[in-house]
């Protein structure tokens, strides 16, 4: 089942918010797709008919959970089928926020040119 959870759920709060609803269900979905490339794609593309009440739900940067993962809508892509209006949503999964996050280097205590001097069992 697909369900549409808010933009801003924090890690504490995921497992009670998966519990949930969440924002609704999109019962009225055509079609969900999802890709899965061992090192490569893994999004989720949603089809709903556009007047429907789970196009309604589907808004830019709001999380889908779908087999018991969240997805991030990114781009919402309306298109005029034989079988009328369609609201497709392109949802690449959530690990992919942190694309543009690095990783800082922490210094250990065998480096004596920095002040931290953490062992290296706490800075694992």
């Amino acid at each position: 089942m697909l369900t549409v959870y808010p933009h801003d759920v924090q890690p504490g709060d995921l497992p009670g918010i998966l519990l949930t609803h969440g924002l609704g269900r999109l019962t009225d979905a055509i079609e969900a797709t999802l890709v899965q490339r061992i090192n490569g794609d893994h999004s989720l593309t949603v089809r709903v008919p556009l007047g429907s009440q789970s196009a309604s739900l589907l808004i830019n940067d709001r999380l889908i959970g779908y087999r018991g993962q969240l997805y991030r809508i990114l781009r919402l892509k309306p298109e005029d089928k034989l079988s009328g209006r369609i609201l497709t949503a392109e949802a690449p999964h959530i690990i992919y926020d942190l694309r543009e996050s690095y990783i800082e280097n922490i210094e250990t205590k065998e480096d004596n040119r920095y002040l931290d001097r953490i062992d290296a069992r706490t800075a694992l």
